[in-house]
């Protein structure tokens, strides 16, 4: 299956928030105005970007034949905040229109929570190994809430399930001018 296929997985439940109508399409080359980055990894070359003016809205998609690999930044602006939630419940979002099977626990690693779970596109498709990752920065004094979330899900479409060191190497692709 294609990652094309995926894509809409992790779109279609708008990673916590619909995507602002002035966010466009970067061409490659403007990938490094975003304030969040993919870079040192192979997956890194062939990303496509978008975002918005004031930064507060991005995606990056560095999806593949073999691979659904989302990456968003969601900034909360300057007068409100994010409000804080468990990897797993983001995962259970993420996947709402596809059938997920087997959401592991969370653990940390670097900056990231991470779940592992197995996800379909449909209930004909067959599963793919999987890992949603979450971020936020920038506490909001006297709330419990933030005022960036890094959001992203990774799926291995050829059914492999991807390692603790693989996990490793993709999130140690993300970096953020807010951290």
């Amino acid at each position: 299956m294609a990652a094309k296929g995926w894509k809409w997985v992790v779109a279609l439940a708008g990673l916590f928030a619909a995507g602002d109508a002035d966010a466009q399409w970067l061409p490659p080359a403007d990938c490094g105005s975003l304030s969040i980055h993919l870079a040192g990894i192979p997956e890194a070359s062939g990303a496509r970007c978008q975002g918005d003016e004031k930064r507060w809205n991005e995606l990056i998609d560095a999806s593949g034949p073999d691979r659904s690999f989302v990456i968003r930044h969601q900034s909360s602006g300057l007068n409100d905040y994010l409000q804080r939630e468990e990897v797993t419940q983001v995962v259970k979002k993420l996947t709402a229109a596809a059938k997920l099977e087997g959401v592991s626990q969370r653990f940390k690693l670097g900056h990231f929570d991470v779940a592992l779970y197995m996800a379909s596109a449909n209930t004909l498709a067959q599963p793919a190994a999987c890992f949603g990752f979450l971020s936020y920065a920038g506490h909001v004094a006297q709330t419990t809430g933030y005022r960036h979330a890094i959001i992203g899900s990774y799926c291995d479409l050829t059914g492999k399930e991807p390692t603790l060191d693989r996990i490793r190497e993709l999130l140690g692709g993300i970096s953020a001018d807010f951290w």
